[in-house]
């Protein structure tokens, strides 16, 4: 948690939600309970100046004991702008409580003597504990439960996207009606079914080498809100039990208890296996490799996520994954 004492906060991340949360608790903590809507403000940094920041976080609170001045993207202003900003954090009064909203820590960089007085906040990716605990939770106040499995394939389609989360619990609640818990079928059917195929398919690609077709699917997802990430997420998932699926097959175990230890359903335990065959242990731990490459670029900022994700795809594609 941030303290409250000070005035100037660093939320660092790329989750909305989480950064929006974080910002709610503190503002409780520091307003008492009294209505801010006259002392709180939103700034976004492609669209503002550090004038028009400074000038509303020097004004004295109207009602409540401190004004809030977000700025959000404050790692997209202008840098001539930004500098101003960063110049003016050591003078900003006790009175406000100013929060800058980055992707990555590359603001830290500029802050040089502001850096004591502002306090760092990451709002990244919950752990998987913290996701599991939160939508357990979130589940047992609409009195439904969830079963691990189902759970587990719940983040892994989702990814660690808090908001997303939260749309797909409510409608896995209403999904299943009355009954009180939620199964791996119920997850797969109303939040993967499409992704799961898309996976599937992008698999099928590479291994044919049909670069435009994987990208395309790629395009598609992304376009329908998955973010590259959460793609990266999605096919480790799928291919994680590809391997398993291989392990078993060198080891002797027949297919329909392959299928019965992966849970797959009976419509695509067929296709699943087939795809299993195509490949071997060596050649899914390579293309698990390729992505988890991509997925490290991504986290430390060192280039476009998306093209991140599509030059790994594109290796896969050259048999270098």
């Amino acid at each position: 948690m941030v303290s409250p004492k000070g005035s100037v906060f660093l939320f660092i991340g790329d989750d909305g939600s989480l950064k929006e949360e974080a910002a709610a608790q503190l503002a409780s903590s520091l307003t008492s309970g009294v209505a801010t809507d006259l002392d709180r403000r939103v700034f976004y940094g492609e669209e503002t100046t550090a004038r028009d920041i400074i000038e509303y976080a020097d004004t004295p609170p109207f009602l409540a004991p401190k004004r809030l001045v977000i700025v959000k993207d404050a790692d997209r202003m202008d840098p001539e702008e930004r500098a101003r900003l960063v110049g003016h954090l050591n003078k900003i009064p006790a009175s406000t409580c100013l929060i800058l909203d980055a992707r990555d820590d590359s603001l830290i960089d500029e802050l040089g003597s502001a850096r004591s007085s502002v306090q760092v906040r990451r709002c990244g990716e919950l752990s998987e504990a913290e996701l599991s605990s939160r939508v357990r939770q979130a589940l047992s106040k609409k009195g439904k439960t969830i079963e691990a499995d189902a759970l587990e394939v719940l983040l892994e389609l989702q990814g660690a996207n808090v908001h997303g989360l939260s749309r797909e619990m409510d409608k896995l609640a209403a999904y299943v009606g009355d009954r009180p818990r939620i199964l791996i079928g119920d997850v797969e059917a109303l939040v993967g079914k499409s992704t799961v195929a898309s996976a599937f398919d992008i698999v099928w690609a590479t291994n044919e080498k049909d670069a435009a077709r994987a990208l395309a699917i790629i395009k598609e997802l992304t376009a329908g809100g998955k973010r590259p990430h959460e793609t990266v997420g999605l096919l480790c998932w799928h291919l994680k039990r590809l391997a398993k699926a291989c392990r078993l097959m060198a080891q002797g175990v027949q297919e329909n208890s392959i299928a019965r230890t992966l849970k797959l359903r009976r419509e695509n335990a067929g296709a699943f296996l087939r795809q299993a065959r195509s490949l071997d242990p060596e050649r899914v731990a390579s293309k698990m490799d390729a992505l988890l490459k991509a997925d490290l670029d991504m986290k430390r900022s060192r280039c476009d996520p998306v093209i991140a994700l599509e030059f790994a795809v594109i290796r896969l594609c050259l048999g270098r994954g």
